[in-house]
């Protein structure tokens, strides 16, 4: 069960200091609040630049980790010196690399052609929309009411069951969501502690990971750091349901959490470069 994060800060703090810092956030409901429709989610020009201030603090990288598409997402931050990892974890940028998911890149024309079959079986649902992310397909249903819901469902099933079952596809569900994926058991979990070798790879102190997300995908990244660092669910309550380890209620919390680590990060620096007083 996920603890409110605060009355744990001062125990957290001192794990993280004295310790390189990798930072894997989501985007919707973590960096931008939950919007009806995912075209309005932006971040606003304020914590763009708090995370353009981030990405200077030495003992801090950061990566944003989303279902978006890779080209969506790095359209949406805008940010240089971030780590971009799209569609799950299908995809990742960053100035040395460019890796896309072998089974992801295979995937794409079977999932176009199954993009094209939802999206012509679903027109007369226009609360519906299928958004084509080239890796993976996203099922939006935020607006549908729960009797529309169910016979939507069962159009989605028809379509994409024998997909299913020949295991050509696979699907997963977030909030008010369905995520079409290729068959492969990569998601933002193994890419986190894939990342995070590559990382502690380039620094001689042990790194500390954090993780902020509010979807169940971001489940696979709480439970492959449980015991290495500090998972942060965003909800609203305390939940019962999560793998992570502590909880913030909303974006605005996550933003002061990564205030108060920046600080931090800043006063160990002032302390080596210029001593104690």
């Amino acid at each position: 069960m996920a603890e409110l994060l605060w009355p744990h800060w001062p125990k957290l703090e001192s794990r993280m200091k004295k310790r390189g810092v990798m930072l894997f956030l989501d985007y919707d409901g973590t960096l931008t609040p939950i919007v009806r429709h995912p075209s309005l989610a932006r971040l606003s020009p304020p914590r763009r630049k708090f995370l353009e201030m981030l990405t200077q603090v030495d003992d801090i990288k950061t990566a944003i980790i989303s279902g978006r598409s890779l080209a969506e997402l790095k359209q949406l931050i805008r940010v240089k010196g971030i780590l971009y990892v799209g569609n799950h974890g299908l995809e990742f940028e960053d100035p040395q690399l460019h890796f896309i998911h072998p089974k992801a890149q295979t995937a794409q024309a079977l999932l176009k052609q199954v993009a094209q079959k939802l999206t012509q079986a679903l027109e007369d649902f226009p609360e519906v929309w299928v958004e084509d992310k080239t890796l993976t397909l996203s099922i939006h249903y935020r607006k549908l009411n729960e009797s529309k819901a169910i016979f939507v469902r069962k159009i989605f099933s028809n379509i994409l069951q024998p997909y299913l079952r020949i295991s050509k596809l696979a699907l997963t569900e977030g909030k008010k969501v369905w995520e079409v994926r290729p068959p492969t058991p990569w998601n933002k979990g193994r890419m986190v502690l894939w990342l995070l070798a590559r990382f502690q790879a380039h620094l001689p102190k042990k790194v500390f990971p954090i993780y902020a997300g509010d979807d169940r995908t971001d489940e696979d990244a709480f439970r492959a750091l449980k015991g290495k660092g500090i998972t942060l669910k965003v909800a609203e309550h305390r939940s019962e349901s999560t793998e992570a380890s502590y909880y913030v209620r909303s974006p605005s919390e996550v933003f002061l959490f990564l205030r108060k680590l920046k600080a931090l990060k800043e006063k160990e620096r002032e302390v080596l470069l210029h001593g104690s007083s």
